[in-house]
């Protein structure tokens, strides 16, 4: 029974509509980086830096999200310090006098795992930011298409007013 299909192909399409739907990361035009964490050294602040000015930080809560985000780093920190280790000393004896991999090796490659884990779930690579279907809008724009879409959506044809936020202070 290879090869056969559990579902017709008509039950694979979502009926809701849902599919195909773009998450929409709304960016403000002003805002600061939270601070690195205190056990940072200048390469993971140099990363968390860059991160902040990137549009895709628009869609992560800070607060929710903080503790991953502090693992990532830190684990960015400590690759970057067995690196440097690793770099001087590829090789090592073994207990019977062989040469082989040091053993920082396998941890450098499970930080590795870490932080690509964590770039694919926060869309910080091409392909994830392709699969999250994420899209960027500055704050004001997005208003507009916004109320745009609702309109539509309600199937009026009134006007709707906008309301620039940033002018009420």
């Amino acid at each position: 029974m290879t090869m056969t299909r559990r579902l017709n192909v008509d039950q694979l399409v979502n009926s809701r509509g849902s599919k195909g739907r773009q998450l929409a990361v709304f960016v403000p035009a002003k805002r600061r980086a939270p601070p690195a964490p205190g056990e940072c050294g200048a390469h993971a602040r140099d990363v968390w830096r860059r991160f902040w000015r990137h549009p895709v930080s628009a869609a992560v809560e800070l607060d929710a999200d903080y503790e991953p985000l502090r693992h990532w780093i830190l684990c960015i920190e400590e690759r970057e310090r067995l690196r440097g280790l690793l770099a001087s000393s590829p090789l090592t004896k073994g207990a019977n006098g062989q040469l082989m991999l040091n053993p920082l090796a396998r941890r450098v490659a499970q930080l590795t795992h870490d932080i690509d884990r964590f770039c694919d779930k926060f869309g910080l690579t091409p392909a994830a930011r392709f699969q999250l279907q994420i899209t960027y809008a500055e704050a004001g724009k997005a208003g507009i298409q916004l109320a745009r879409e609702r309109r539509r959506e309600a199937g009026s044809s009134f006007p709707v007013e906008i309301v620039d936020l940033d002018a009420l202070g």
